[in-house]
């Protein structure tokens, strides 16, 4: 096992979690400084990430209905509720846990699909990290300028930026995260009392790397492109409130 993959993709999931909560939360302020309207701030927002919002949905319907689980409601709506806002809403019967797990997390693993796609295809995040490798930061700078260079580029880092920032598990995906979790270790634990401990471990040490790998990258690109949007964002905010003589310390 690569312990390095598992090193580092759990070293950039605690900045990923707080720079996506704080897009959220300065995109919202954006809006409803513009609007002076909590309701069109929302709407806004919804729009602004709908491409993210609708592979999100349509991932928990796809695997849903793959997994043989009925859809009852589909919804792109957002809603508030009290200071959460739930961006959309896929409602299906009462699964196991494991099937639960799998809907919860369909949204993080094609997000995450989605975004190495675009960084590997568009930008060829490869040679940003084998720049790196060779030359350190100016290999780095040479090659995101190029990558800036590349046709609709703004296109391509919106889509990268609605997609990573709607892909993440919410509170209601994740319920399925603690019994499953457990359940896991004790099936461990008991191969492993019974000897069948390195021959686990030698039969998932590839499919794990490979999802590990998938899961860093994508995290990666998706704090480099979250960095750009939130120093744009905080430079409209602050032009919106010289604008408008606003200010905004919470929203309500």
């Amino acid at each position: 096992m690569n312990w390095g993959l598992i090193l580092w993709t759990l070293l950039l999931l605690g900045p990923l979690l707080w720079l996506v909560q704080r897009v959220h939360q300065e995109l919202q302020a954006l809006f409803f400084l513009l609007t002076n309207h909590r309701a069109v701030a929302v709407y806004l927002f919804q729009i602004l990430l709908l491409p993210g919002v609708i592979l999100h949905e349509l991932s928990h319907f796809l695997a849903a209905s793959l997994l043989g689980v009925r859809v009852r409601h589909f919804s792109l709506r957002p809603e508030i509720q009290g200071e959460k806002i739930q961006m959309g809403a896929v409602v299906i019967d009462k699964p196991d846990f494991m099937r639960g797990l799998l809907i919860g997390l369909a949204p993080l693993i094609l997000g995450s699909v989605a975004v190495v796609l675009i960084g590997q295809q568009v930008f060829d995040v490869g040679a940003v990290i084998e720049a790196a490798r060779v030359n350190g930061s100016q290999g780095i700078r040479q090659a995101v300028q190029a990558a800036f260079r590349v046709n609709d580029a703004w296109i391509w880092l919106y889509l990268i930026f609605a997609i990573s920032n709607a892909m993440l598990p919410s509170q209601s995906d994740r319920e399925s995260l603690g019994p499953v979790a457990t359940f896991i270790a004790a099936v461990v634990a008991t191969l492993a009392l019974a000897g069948l401990g390195p021959k686990l471990m030698a039969a998932l040490t590839e499919p794990m790397e490979q999802a590990l790998s998938l899961l860093l990258m994508a995290f990666g690109i998706t704090l480099f492109v979250d960095v750009v949007f939130v120093a744009i964002i905080l430079a409209l905010r602050g032009l919106v409130s010289l604008l408008t003589g606003r200010r905004l310390e919470r929203i309500a």
